[in-house]
């Protein structure tokens, strides 16, 4: 078995590269059509999809920072068209179109902290 938990892959039916939690632990991030769901985060690019494989592993525990640990996440409307944002006590923050994503989110980030 791999020491990643997250694995970054091209799908093709979204034309973007995914952070896949393989696990499916994460909440459903992307659903296509209402019929595929992928646990994972859509990237614009690799360089941005190995940063938050490395964000990701170290929030669930597979590697530990020596320095700044992420230990609390709270959501925060933003004045961003009306979007909300997940930001971690480090300043690090994930942007969501309503409310409830963002909550269900944050639980999910609060759930793997405790593990």
């Amino acid at each position: 078995m791999s020491n990643q938990r997250f694995i970054i892959k091209y799908c093709n039916i979204l034309d973007t590269i995914v952070l896949i939690d393989t696990l499916e632990r994460m909440p459903l991030i992307n659903i296509v059509h209402g019929s595929i769901a992928i646990h994972g985060w859509s990237c614009n690019d690799m360089i941005n999809a190995s940063d938050l494989q490395d964000y990701f592993e170290s929030v669930c525990g597979f590697q530990k920072r020596l320095f700044n640990p992420i230990n609390s996440f709270e959501v925060v409307k933003t004045d961003w068209y009306d979007t909300y944002a997940v930001i971690d006590n480090q300043g690090k923050s994930f942007r969501f179109d309503d409310k409830q994503s963002a909550t269900e989110f944050k639980e999910w980030l609060d759930m793997e902290l405790k593990q």
